[in-house]
C-alpha cells in the first residue's frame, strides 16, 4: 500500500437486503444503438439511486459468439426494477430487451456471473465522463470481433469490456474529499482477458489483444475526461501517466500526506505514491 498496513476493522451490521437483477442481450448488430441509449440514460440523470446499470461487450463461452449484455441491479421492488430497465429501450434506442434473464440474491454477495474457470487474466480500465461517440463503440466491437475471429484465442475463454454506472451516492461526495478522484464520472470501464494456458505465447497473445483494444478505444472513452481505476491496477501504464490517471487533482495532496507519514517511502510498490 501507499501509506501503511491495515491492522483491524470496526464493522457495523446492516439489515440484510435482496439485490435483484434484470438483464438482457441485444444482438451484436444492435450493440451501438443500445449503448448510445444506455449512456444517455446515465448522462441525463435518469437512473434511480437504488440501481446500478451495466453494459458489457463480451465473448461469452455460453453463447459462442460476441455478445452485448446489459442490465440493472436494484435493491428496490420488482416493479421498480422493471421500470428502470424500461428506460434503456425505445426512445431512440433498441426497441425491446431481446433475450432477458435475471436473478435475486441476498446482499452482500459476490457477482453471480463472474467467470471462475480461468487461471490467468489481465485487467485494464478507463473512466467514462461524458457520452462517447458511436465510433468509440465501433472500436470496442471491432476489438471483440477480432478476438472472436482469431484462431489463437479459445472461444471457451471469457473476455469483455464492461461499463458499470457510478453516480448516486458516489457523486454526492466531492472529488477532492477522498482519494478517489473520479466521483463525477458516469461509469467506470473494465477491460478483461482470461486464459488458461501457461505458455508464453498465450500470455503474449492475450496481453497484445487487451492492450490493442484499450489503445483503440481509450481516446473515445476518455474524450470527456481521462482516468483509470487504481483497484484495476495496470502495470502497462507508464510512470508519466498512472499518477494523474488514478488520482487526478488529488495527487499533490496525497503526496503531501505520504511525505508527512512516510517520508522515507517505507511502504512502496511499483505504483505507490511517492513522497515529495
Amino acid at each position: 500500500g501507499n501509506f501503511g498496513v491495515v491492522t483491524g476493522f470496526d464493522m457495523e451490521p446492516v439489515p440484510l437486503r435482496t439485490l435483484s437483477l434484470k438483464g438482457w442481450r441485444w444482438s451484436w448488430s444492435q450493440a451501438v444503438t443500445g449503448f448510445m441509449r444506455w449512456q444517455q440514460v446515465l448522462a441525463d440523470g435518469m437512473l434511480p439511486r437504488d440501481c446500478v446499470a451495466y453494459i458489457s461487450f463480451s465473448i461469452d463461452p455460453s453463447l459462442g459468439q460476441p455478445s452485448c449484455r446489459a442490465g440493472v441491479i436494484s435493491s428496490g421492488t420488482q416493479a421498480d426494477l422493471d421500470a428502470t430497465a424500461a428506460l434503456f429501450i425505445g426512445s431512440g434506442g433498441v426497441a425491446s430487451w431481446g433475450s432477458a434473464f435475471g436473478w435475486a440474491l441476498d446482499s452482500p454477495t459476490c457477482n453471480a456471473t463472474e467467470p471462475s474457470q480461468s487461471s490467468r487474466y489481465k485487467a485494464k480500465s478507463a473512466m467514462l465522463y461524458a457520452p462517447m461517440s458511436a465510433a468509440g463503440v465501433e472500436a470496442i466491437k471491432a476489438g471483440m470481433q477480432q478476438r472472436f475471429d482469431d484462431p489463437r484465442f479459445s472461444r471457451s475463454e471469457y473476455a469483455a469490456v464492461t461499463f458499470l454506472s457510478l453516480g448516486g451516492a458516489v457523486s454526492d461526495v466531492s472529488s477532492s474529499d477522498t482519494a478517489f478522484a473520479h466521483r463525477q464520472a458516469l461509469a467506470d470501464v473494465q477491460y478483461l482477458a482470461y486464459w488458461n494456458s501457461a505458455s508464453t505465447a498465450a500470455a503474449n497473445d492475450n496481453l497484445g489483444w487487451i492492450r490493442g483494444i484499450w489503445s483503440d478505444s481509450f481516446p473515445h472513452v476518455s474524450a470527456g475526461g481521462a482516468g483509470c481505476y487504481m483497484n484495476y491496477c495496470d502495470d502497462d501504464l507508464p510512470e508519466s501517466a498512472w499518477p494523474s490517471l488514478y488520482y487526478g487533482g488529488n495527487l499533490a495532496r496525497l503526496k503531501r500526506v505520504k511525505t508527512t507519514y512516510d517520508p522515507t517511502d517505507f511502504f512502496r510498490g511499483p505504483q505507490s505514491i511517492r513522497p515529495l
